[in-house]
């Protein structure tokens, strides 16, 4: 379900979730009224929810609130997040695509305690569009390092972190895709451990893009360090608390309220 009547049952959901978890089949036969096959019903409840960064789900399909944005529990204290950037040749990995630039911003008690990024020789030449794009040439990453170097020390600062990145899932699927390939045979994350900002500045400012979002929310942005990992990982970061702050002030989360003050 999209639009306000989906925005409308989220926020029913997220009510009722405030009284603790509840099982996706619970979710569906409750607050959305649904009745049926088990398995449209669990459909059903991931496609309204899945991508919202308000709500978690574990392995049994048991949902919660997530503790970072419930307006009650966890705060930026709490919890250390990494910041992820990552610049690639263009395109997927499936698509022999490789990653040239990798940074990782630790975020703990809402400010940057850490800093860490490296170029990646990608095994293969850079696209002309995407070295005129993010300034990294075929001879700045020759000597670089490949990603099989640095896969330990990449896992090592994103283990028992959540996960942050502006379209999360192309820079997930990367990380994954390359550790894969080489020696880590695991995903350095767990899956319902991150948030995509792009997702959140949609929901915040109706603004997916990074610098319009910045540029409405009052935050600095210079469009000429642009496609720079570790320039991008430190907005990303300040954008980051700028949001969870802002909700957390709010008494938490809520679409309805929020959406209709813009």
């Amino acid at each position: 379900m999209t639009g306000a009547g989906g925005v409308r049952l989220a926020t029913q959901i997220r009510r009722r979730l405030s009284d603790g978890p509840s099982h996706t089949l619970d979710l569906a036969r409750g607050p959305m009224g649904l009745s049926g096959p088990d398995g449209p019903l669990s459909a059903a409840v991931f496609a309204l929810l899945g991508d919202d960064p308000r709500f978690c789900v574990d392995g049994e399909g048991c949902w919660s609130l997530s503790p970072v944005f419930d307006g009650n529990g966890g705060t930026l204290n709490d919890v250390s997040f990494a910041v992820v950037d990552v610049e690639t040749t263009g395109g997927s990995y499936s698509q022999g695509h490789r990653v040239t630039e990798i940074a990782v911003v630790e975020l703990r008690g809402g400010k940057i305690v850490d800093e860490y990024s490296t170029l990646v020789n990608p095994g293969r030449y850079i696209p002309s569009f995407i070295q005129k794009l993010t300034s990294i040439t075929d001879e700045m990453v020759c000597s670089a390092p490949y990603f099989d170097e640095i896969a330990d020390e990449v896992h090592r600062r994103l283990e028992g972190r959540v996960f942050v990145a502006h379209n999360a899932a192309f820079d997930q699927g990367f990380l994954n895709q390359a550790s894969e390939r080489c020696s880590i045979k695991r995903n350095p994350f767990h899956p319902f451990s991150s948030f995509d900002t792009a997702t959140l500045c949609g929901l915040a400012f109706r603004q997916t893009v990074l610098a319009k979002a910045c540029q409405v929310a009052g935050i600095s942005f210079d469009a000429n360090k642009a496609h720079s990992a570790l320039y991008d990982c430190d907005k990303t970061a300040e954008m980051f608390c700028h949001i969870v702050n802002r909700w957390k002030q709010l008494g938490g989360l809520d679409i309805d309220r929020d959406i209709q003050s813009h």
